[in-house]
């Protein structure tokens, strides 16, 4: 039985556009190709999504000044919408493009290709992450029987930070107390192990599994060490910085399920960069992101019978987590008066109206909020600030590679569609996905295949040598420099070979002929139109 499947393009160009609609109009299903260049005025995109809920949608994000404020919608749908799938594809100039905006992991981009490149394998990858279907998929030349050490990188991202603490947002609960972690805040910031406090599910303001909240681990005034990080020397930093951060004033969060919200969540965004806000669909009971939001301000939106349960929901929580002291709860689209609803509750902060939540009445709100509240002691980066950026070395094995996928071991639990960083033997990333072959069993922790992306033409020309040179000759140290010797003998003895070609024809025998690797010809590369 056929599927009905929506694709959402998202771009100026018309070429790309018509690459992907003859793509998806080879496969079995019925795919519906959007043209949706709106997404920048907020509005058609979104508006299909919240109608379809299930999307892949595709941003070209090649000529955008500003790649995260094209993301930021969905970015905050993805956060709402957590029964919906929404897969993101992201098109790019070049790899320096891709690190530079390497925040879009944390706004759910899923995968990455750049232009130039072949369409036909990054599109295959897509639609398997999109679908879990591997009917595109291709074979590829598979080099295995390894379990060589290499450490990867698990992506986070910094939500707020104070002088003594960050708040983290990654995909994985830590295995210690003791949290090994990567920032480049400045030159003289050398802490790299922070403590655990306290670990929430779902991000604090990017779209991942878990949120940390990690203190620093200061050195006392009689450490000599020379990596030693001293508590004046960050709050020093703070205090010369202030004006290249965002002052937390406070948070909102809001409750509802109906079309619109993400819009207006995204409009007051971008009005109060000082205030979080929190989108939310349902309500379970003892919620914990309740208590990691402590909201200063709630909108709840009336919308059916299961509103009403959460609602007392929401309220008992409050009666009894002492953080959850909101200076107002305004209840939206509600038949009862304000006063019913005090005495129903037994709480002075509700306020009620039959009237849905709109633009004007949430201004009016947070303004008078922001205007009575005075700034905390909390920083944000701006999301095209790159020190937001921070990573996780994750102590791993790998254990198989191709041009196109990576399997590899580690002690971590890390969810399917998590990205993973790997430098060596070239800078490029990993979409975790269920995986395409069957995979031994880690006693120790878990193993992984990743969809590779993120590379130029030319490195994925270097892998393919790769891939077979470690078909031939095997492999015992995964490390760049074995990997540079190996690709240079490869590429000597190709050059051998074309010297001896110029000089007599060689007639293959059948002791001269060499098994065929599975190396394909490149797709004819419409891409490059962009």
């Amino acid at each position: 039985m056929k599927k009905n499947r929506i694709v959402l393009y998202i771009g100026e160009q018309r070429d790309v556009f018509n690459v992907l609609s003859g793509y998806f109009k080879e496969r079995e299903d019925d795919f519906y190709v959007y043209d949706c260049r709106q997404l920048q005025e907020n509005s058609e995109a979104l508006e299909i999504l919240e109608q379809e809920l299930d999307a892949l949608v595709i941003v070209d994000f090649c000529d955008v000044q500003s790649p995260e404020k094209l993301m930021e919608p969905l970015a905050i749908y993805k956060r709402w919408r957590v029964n919906s799938s929404v897969t993101v594809g992201g098109i790019f100039n070049n790899k320096k493009q891709i690190k530079d905006n390497e925040v879009l992991f944390g706004m759910g981009l899923n995968y990455t290709f750049i232009k130039g490149g072949d369409d036909k394998q990054a599109l295959n990858s897509l639609f398997y992450i999109a679908y879990e279907e591997d009917e595109p998929c291709l074979k590829y030349a598979l080099a295995k029987g390894f379990k060589l050490a290499f450490r990867p990188s698990s992506l986070g991202y910094v939500s707020e930070f104070s002088p003594s603490s960050f708040v983290v947002d990654k995909d994985f609960k830590s295995l210690d107390e003791i949290v090994e972690m990567k920032l480049d805040l400045f030159e003289d910031f050398t802490a790299s192990s922070f403590l655990l406090a306290d670990e929430y599910d779902k991000g604090a303001r990017f779209h991942t599994l878990q949120s940390s909240l990690l203190r620093i681990e200061f050195a006392s005034g009689w450490d000599d060490d020379e990596d030693a990080f001293f508590e004046d020397t960050f709050t020093s930093w703070i205090e010369m910085n202030k004006e290249s951060f965002i002052q937390k004033k406070g948070s909102v969060l809001i409750y509802g399920k109906r079309q619109g919200l993400a819009l207006l969540l995204f409009d007051l965004a971008n009005t109060f960069p000082d205030i979080d806000f929190h989108l939310v669909e349902e309500f379970e009971e003892d919620n914990r992101e309740m208590v990691k939001i402590s909201p200063d301000l709630v909108f709840f939106q009336m919308e059916d019978e299961k509103s009403y349960e959460d609602l007392e929901r929401m309220l008992l929580q409050m009666s009894y987590e002492r953080v959850l002291n909101p200076s107002i709860v305004a209840i939206f689209n509600h038949p009862s008066s304000t006063d019913a609803l005090r005495k129903l509750y037994g709480r002075g902060n509700l306020i009620a109206t039959k009237y849905d939540i709109d633009k004007r009445i949430s201004h009016g709100m947070v303004e008078r909020m922001q205007s009575v509240r005075d700034a905390k002691d909390i920083y944000k980066f701006a999301l095209n600030d790159s020190r937001l950026k921070a990573s996780f070395p994750l102590d791993a094995h790998v254990t198989s590679l191709t041009e196109n996928e990576i399997t590899f071991m580690a002690s971590e639990e890390l969810p399917f569609y998590s990205v993973v960083k790997i430098c060596e033997p070239f800078e490029m990333y990993a979409v975790l996905v269920p995986s395409l072959k069957k995979l031994s069993p880690n006693i120790h922790g878990h193993h992984y295949m990743g969809l590779i992306c993120g590379l130029e033409s030319s490195e994925y020309s270097h892998l393919r040598q790769l891939v077979n040179d470690i078909i031939d000759n095997g492999i015992d140290e995964w490390s760049i420099e074995r990997v540079s010797l190996n690709l240079d003998q490869t590429n000597n003895a190709q050059d051998s070979e074309e010297e001896k070609s110029t000089e007599a024809p060689e007639v293959l025998t059948e002791e001269t002929k060499t098994k065929d690797r599975h190396v394909r010809a490149k797709t004819k590369n419409k891409l490059a139109k962009l």
